[in-house]
């Protein structure tokens, strides 16, 4: 299983710009990792695909793109307020009403459960971190806990 969006930054500026401007409700980077990698759990879950091409790493606040982690890395812990409305995302390649509701059910979800939440034991992120380093999560453990239900989601 591949992944739909192959620079994951296009999703995520979606998704960020949704929370701030739709809904008014801002997120930081850290919420929106989070946000990003249960969104491809519901995904895969759903569709048996991923979203994203690009493999989530296991840091120490739970499962991170690091291209998006790069691209926001400036805004530190504050709140992502896109100035500019993002990219659109093709219908063809993603249901779109899928993203919005994920969003919208996402943003009721503090920040600090969605952590504890990808924290789980035996689930893909708690497999693959190892503190001080960055690993790579494979995307059949990511796989393995949609077919184990690992998360309340």
């Amino acid at each position: 299983m591949n992944g739909i969006f192959k620079d994951s930054n296009v999703l995520a500026d979606y998704v960020a710009y949704r929370c701030a401007r739709v809904h008014t409700t801002p997120v930081t980077n850290l919420q929106l990792q989070k946000m990003l990698f249960f969104m491809n759990y519901f995904y895969l879950c759903a569709c048996s695909t991923h979203l994203f091409q690009e493999d989530f790493e296991a840091w120490k606040y739970g499962p991170v793109l690091p291209s998006v982690h790069k691209n926001y890395k400036n805004v530190g812990g504050f709140w992502i307020i896109p100035s500019n409305e993002p990219k659109s995302l093709n219908s063809n390649d993603v249901d779109i009403k899928f993203i919005d509701e994920s969003i919208e059910w996402l943003l009721k979800i503090p920040a600090y459960q969605l952590v504890n939440e990808s924290h789980r034991e035996g689930q893909s992120w708690s497999k693959n971190y190892q503190e001080g380093k960055n690993i790579k999560i494979p995307k059949s453990d990511i796989e393995q806990d949609v077919k184990d239900r690992k998360y309340f989601l």
